[in-house]
């Protein structure tokens, strides 16, 4: 192949040629970063037409056109059709990917990531029963997703997965929560950039109404305690309304039985704010006759759940139809202990006598607006009169119904 003439006319140039046949035409050649690249025409107009794609690529694209091979092109092609219908360009679409998936190829796993808080809990002392259920809602979400990173979640996986009917809808409700709060600590760590749980719909829960213990129920309780080492953790919840969990860490030098009062520390309480009860005349007589400078009130720390567990069973609560043979022969119908009821109890009572539900809400640690919703109303006036009439046998038997078993 011999060039006989260059034309001259522009970028790149088109050069008549005469070929081996011995047939004549047209040849585009330019170079590419010092790589040569030609093309031959039989006829003008094709080799007209193929310059001007050059110079186009050229003008619009600079030399980035001049090396991506024809497999690349087509690629590009394809997905810009794809993205056509959403007006989407391919740079945006690439820029995206990146952001929002090549970056997060290096994140843990839920599994990693569910370790990493329950680690974070226990470095900031968060209470037992908050790291149980840590690890217990946050592993149902492992066990579907734990080889998984947040980001790579659809939406319609995390549906499935929170509408399980096995569970009730205050499982669910929970299990929700608690995934969001996973979401929440990727985000502050860089390993996703959206919290999906706000997308999905929470179940309704209809809010039942708390178990209060009866004036009765409060008096078997109370007299039964001091046999199992326990009353001044029952005078306590049923006349102070302090947690369970709050009284298994309360020390006997936090009782200030001459003040009159409970100071609760930081460290003791549910939501890590100091917090003072006040004590009501009737607690004290049941406080006073087993009072200690110092030491846990609830005795023996490694026999505790046993001893509260035979108190309630004394009392009469426990699984219904689990009653033992001995227990049928009394006539013993066991009752479902209610969650909190002591508290319960006590907030409830304290609406009821004083009417004061600022100084109540503060005393139990709640909102006037919880407290409003959660206690008023439930106790008649008159058995809070007979709830704070409550006194120990020797002081006042008279006060104190006597109780059958099964009652």
């Amino acid at each position: 192949m011999t060039a006989t003439k260059q034309n001259q006319v522009s970028w790149p140039p088109i050069i008549p040629v005469q070929f081996g046949s011995g047939k004549s035409g047209f040849q585009v050649a330019f170079q590419v970063k010092g790589k040569r690249v030609r093309k031959s025409f039989s006829t003008i107009k094709d080799a007209k037409k193929y310059a001007a794609e050059q110079r186009t690529l050229y003008h619009h694209e600079g030399l980035s056109a001049f090396v991506l091979t024809a497999a690349d092109r087509a690629i590009a092609e394809r997905c810009m059709a794809k993205l056509t219908p959403f007006n989407v360009g391919l740079e945006e679409a690439v820029d995206h990917y990146i952001a929002t998936v090549v970056k997060f190829r290096e994140s843990p796993t839920v599994a990693e990531i569910v370790e990493k808080i329950i680690a974070q809990a226990k470095a900031d002392r968060r209470r037992d029963l908050t790291v149980i259920d840590l690890r217990h809602r946050l592993g149902y979400f492992a066990d579907a997703f734990g080889d998984r990173r947040p980001g790579e979640i659809g939406l319609a996986e995390l549906e499935q997965w929170a509408n399980n009917p096995v569970l009730s809808p205050r499982s669910r409700r929970h299990n929700l929560t608690k995934a969001s709060q996973l979401y929440r600590y990727a985000i502050k760590h860089d390993w996703c950039i959206e919290n999906p749980i706000p997308k999905l719909t929470r179940p309704k829960v209809e809010q039942a109404e708390p178990h209060i213990l009866a004036v009765e129920e409060c008096a078997r309780l109370l007299s039964l305690a001091e046999q199992f080492n326990l009353t001044t953790f029952v005078a306590l919840g049923i006349f102070a309304g302090i947690r369970p969990d709050e009284l298994r860490k309360l020390d006997w030098s936090k009782v200030k039985l001459a003040e009159k009062l409970v100071r609760l520390d930081a460290s003791v309480t549910k939501i890590g704010l100091r917090r003072i009860v006040e004590l009501p005349d009737v607690a004290l007589t049941w406080l006073l006759p087993v009072a200690k400078k110092s030491g846990l009130i609830i005795g023996a720390k490694s026999s505790f759940k046993k001893r509260w567990k035979k108190l309630r069973r004394a009392a009469g609560y426990g699984v219904p139809g689990s009653e033992t043979d001995r227990e049928k022969a009394v006539g013993l119908k066991l009752r479902q202990w209610g969650n909190d009821s002591m508290r319960h109890t006590a907030a409830s009572c304290w609406c009821a006598h004083s009417g004061d539900y600022p100084k109540t809400a503060a005393m139990l640690g709640h909102s006037l607006d919880v407290l409003h919703r959660h206690y008023r109303g439930l106790v008649t006036p008159a058995d809070a009169e007979r709830f704070f009439a409550l006194r120990p046998a020797a002081d006042a038997a008279e006060k104190i119904v006597p109780l059958a078993v099964n009652q």
